[in-house]
Formats: structure tokens, C-alpha cells, sequence
């Protein structure tokens, strides 16, 4: 136990007493952090696209086929964006788990389709999850190259 004076006053301080209940609290704090789920896989919650509007480029942006059939599960984010470029939305790079894209896919010669593409990012800033707003998209890419 420790006596510190302050001006009249004393206080009392047993510090095993204080140390051992930080700990609870921390012990607690970190329990209740798995719980609600702060260290929870980004792939429980569900896909919702952006607004078009809101992206710099709503018209969608042309990409590179043989690059986008590349993004796959386990990328890290500079690998996709070396491969795709920058999300299309203010999204940023670092503490991001999601990105977004609206691309322009070629359905037929000269038909071109208006895409939108989310990634998610674990906890490692891995891909892992790849969901497209519209299945003909999806089928566009996973199509095998001409």
C-alpha cells in the first residue's frame, strides 16, 4: 500500500489491488471485442454496392480482362492494385476492408456492360471475398480468354 499526500488531504493506494483489477477490465474489454465482433471474418456482412454518383469515375473505367481474371482470394492489396488500379470510390488503402469498382465489360463486340465489383479484406488485407453486383458480369470475366 502506498500513502500519497495531496495538500491536506491522503489517499490510499493498494497498487496489487489496482493492477489485478486493470486486468479484469482489459481481459474483459477484449473478450467483449471478439464477441461483437471486431475480429470477425468481413465475409458475415452483407454485400451492399455503392452509388454510382459517388464514384470518380460512375461511367465505369475499361480494365484489363487478363488482369481482372487475376484477382483472386489471397491477393494482398497491392498485388490487386497493381493489377486493377485504385478502388473507384474514396475508399483509401490503409485500416480499408472493402473496395469497389464499376467497370465497362465487353458482353458482345462493341456491347458493353456496366459493372460493379466489391472486394472485401481480412484482417492479413487479403482478399477474401469477390462479389459482382450482377451475375452476367461474373460470367463475362470467368469466361476463358479469346
Amino acid at each position: 500500500m502506498v500513502i500519497i499526500k495531496l495538500g491536506k488531504r491522503c489517499m490510499k493506494f493498494n497498487f496489487s489491488s489496482l493492477l489485478a483489477k486493470t486486468a479484469i477490465v482489459f481481459m474483459v474489454a477484449s473478450v467483449t471485442a471478439c464477441v461483437t465482433g471486431h475480429s470477425q471474418s468481413s465475409s458475415v456482412k452483407p454485400v451492399v454496392f455503392p452509388t454510382p454518383k459517388y464514384s470518380w469515375i460512375p461511367e465505369g473505367a475499361y480494365v484489363n480482362m487478363e488482369n481482372l481474371r487475376k484477382v483472386n482470394l489471397g491477393l494482398a492489396k497491392q498485388q490487386v492494385y497493381a493489377l486493377i488500379d485504385k478502388p473507384h470510390f474514396e475508399e483509401g488503402f490503409f485500416n480499408v476492408t472493402e473496395w469497389n469498382y464499376i467497370f465497362k465489360l465487353e458482353k458482345t463486340k462493341n456491347n458493353w456492360l456496366t459493372c460493379q465489383f466489391q472486394l472485401r479484406f481480412d484482417d492479413e488485407r487479403r482478399v477474401s471475398q469477390l462479389s459482382w453486383k450482377r451475375e452476367d458480369c461474373k460470367n463475362i470475366v470467368e469466361q476463358p480468354a479469346k
